[in-house]
């Protein structure tokens, strides 16, 4: 893969510098227009989604951090425990068997953009946004 999410990970690792034009979070990797077309008929990954890359470079380095797969067992984080507060890949599981409240990631994000706390702290953050644009403007005022 790829260090650079400016460019395409599939054709990196075939030794070409292509520019990437989107990114798929659950791959960890950018990728060319072309390898699009080619991500989307892999049946493995069809259900993928891929964003702009330049949301992808938005959202900052701390976001970049955020690993997807487990150190210990390079597997992909599928489960949350509650009890722990952590990620879980399935051979993680085994530690957590005498947990109850463990759930599975896809059922705890499934309608989060829907929510109710979602859309109140999205509203709060466009008044946050417009509150300080307002400072910046009488500071520069002043």
């Amino acid at each position: 893969m790829t260090t650079n999410p400016r460019f395409c990970g599939i054709c990196d690792q075939r030794h070409i510098t292509k520019t990437s034009s989107d990114w798929c979070s659950e791959c960890n990797q950018a990728i060319y227009t072309e390898c699009k077309d080619l991500h989307s008929i892999i049946k493995a990954l069809q259900h993928h989604s891929l964003i702009p890359i330049a949301n992808y470079l938005s959202l900052g380095i701390s976001f970049s951090l955020v690993e997807g797969h487990c150190p210990l067992h390079d597997d992909e984080y599928q489960l949350f425990c509650q009890s722990h507060d952590c990620l879980l890949c399935l051979t993680c599981l085994e530690e957590h068997m005498n947990c109850e409240d463990v759930v599975r990631i896809s059922k705890l994000t499934k309608d989060i953009k829907t929510s109710e706390i979602f859309l109140e702290t999205k509203n709060g953050l466009s008044e946050i946004i417009l509150k300080l644009s307002k400072l910046q403007s009488q500071l520069e005022d002043n």
